[in-house]
């Protein structure tokens, strides 16, 4: 960054000027490290936008990024890697998730979504065929235990039946955790899924969030395991892949967690949904982990990797009988619908399925990626369905004037409006955003 109090005038950018009246520009949004802190040494005050969007008022900042004020930077960066949410003020906030602008109404013509990263395949056919076969059997109550499904996730995981819940989606075994543990004090992470906070202030749960810093690309690393030192909590959640990044955590680090996790009698929460779609997912996996750790709760699901999102269907595996019974016990009856039990047991016979989607995902993945840092974009490493990466302006709208729908970020904690997540979807849809993604370049 060039070392000047004013440091680029942008006018592609939709906030362009930010402040009425001013000539010169030292706006910080798209870049500044301290922008989303509340203790921004810079300028406390908002400016309310006509669009009804409240920013902070960078055009008049006295901390400029300089030099001399690096040390201090880094210095408040460090203090509010860790940071609690206020579980009154936060307890209504609306929690923004991909897939809903397909419900649009003004959306005459077909949207393509890319803001909801489920299987690009769609539902395996022997799922459908099952799923037709039995259409009269939907009559009837579904099985309250879900016996046949979970010795068919017994046999496919290689885990103990008694090990396992199967639930109405992964957001379920969310909710049902967080009742069975009751905790008084959790740590997440930051950018991660909203639904781990959604569920822990439901509870009035009091969360501390653990900062994952841009310049690390927003990988975690080692200074979690200080953070879990220092907060002490009864519960931790960690989404691997990470989520909206998709960069995974290696083995070594998780097992570290789950020992220290252990060890301050906390309950560690791994959310494995999107695990699947990574080729190396059983040397990654902490599932067969939960014999040597009661404290570990693994939550997988059918939703993302066999595309049932609609029919929601998810499980947890966890060896801590104390918490399955209380899990059971909580749940409602008939979580899991009749259609979404059959579509599991029949998906997890299809093989073949998973690895066609290992291949397709790979092959899409490396063409998105070179295609977007081609444009100029700047894009994240990550080994799941979908891609992170961040742009100078902001391109959603453009997008959707042209049916495209991509997950906008700025709803996630530590991120803006200028980062985007793409699920990899098939090649005609995927040079479609690209192609897309140009002529909003050239304009």
């Amino acid at each position: 960054m060039e070392n000047t109090s004013t440091f680029f005038s942008n006018k592609q950018c939709r906030y362009y000027p930010c402040h009425k009246g001013i000539t010169e520009i030292n706006c910080l949004f798209c870049y500044c490290p301290l922008y989303n802190l509340d203790n921004c040494p810079g300028n406390k005050e908002y400016v309310y936008k006509e669009d009804g969007r409240i920013i902070k008022k960078c055009t008049e900042c006295t901390f400029p990024h300089k030099i001399e004020n690096y040390e201090r930077i880094i210095s408040i960066l460090r203090t509010n890697s860790l940071k609690s949410v206020n579980t009154s003020t936060n307890l209504y906030k609306d929690f923004k998730h991909g897939g809903q602008e397909v419900f649009n109404p003004i959306r005459e013509k077909h949207l393509i979504d890319f803001s909801v990263n489920v299987n690009p395949l769609g539902i395996p056919h022997n799922v459908k065929v099952a799923l037709k076969k039995n259409i009269n059997s939907f009559s009837s109550y579904p099985d309250y235990d879900c016996a046949k499904l979970k010795n068919a996730i017994s046999i496919h995981h290689n885990i103990n039946e008694q090990n396992i819940i199967c639930t109405n989606g992964a957001s379920e075994g969310i909710s049902i955790i967080i009742q069975s543990v009751n905790p008084s004090k959790a740590l997440i992470l930051a950018p991660t899924f909203s639904g781990y906070e959604k569920a822990l202030l439901a509870f009035r749960c009091n969360i501390h969030t653990h900062q994952l810093l841009r310049e690390n690309d927003f990988c975690v690393r080692e200074d979690l395991l200080i953070s879990i030192k220092e907060v002490n909590p009864d519960i931790v959640f960690i989404c691997n892949p990470s989520n909206p990044i998709g960069n995974v955590i290696s083995k070594p680090l998780l097992i570290s967690i789950a020992d220290l996790c252990k060890k301050q009698n906390c309950i560690l929460v791994v959310d494995e949904c999107f695990l699947d779609f990574c080729k190396n997912s059983k040397e990654l996996s902490m599932q067969q982990e939960i014999l040597n750790y009661s404290n570990l709760i693994i939550i997988k699901a059918f939703t993302k990797i066999y595309a049932l999102a609609g029919l929601r269907l998810g499980y947890i595996f966890c060896s801590n009988q104390n918490i399955i019974k209380k899990m059971h016990f909580i749940q409602s009856e008939w979580a899991v619908s009749l259609p979404a039990q059959i579509a599991g047991i029949n998906a997890l016979k299809n093989r073949k399925y998973i690895e066609k989607t290992h291949s397709v995902i790979e092959k899409e993945r490396t063409f998105l990626v070179q295609s977007l840092r081609k444009l100029g974009f700047n894009v994240l490493d990550g080994e799941a369905n979908y891609i992170f990466f961040s742009s100078t302006h902001n391109i959603y709208n453009d997008l959707l004037k042209r049916n495209i729908c991509i997950r906008e970020c700025s709803s996630y904690d530590g991120l803006t409006e200028n980062d985007y997540r793409i699920a990899i979807k098939t090649h005609d849809e995927n040079k479609r955003l690209i192609k897309a993604l140009e002529e909003i370049l050239l304009k």
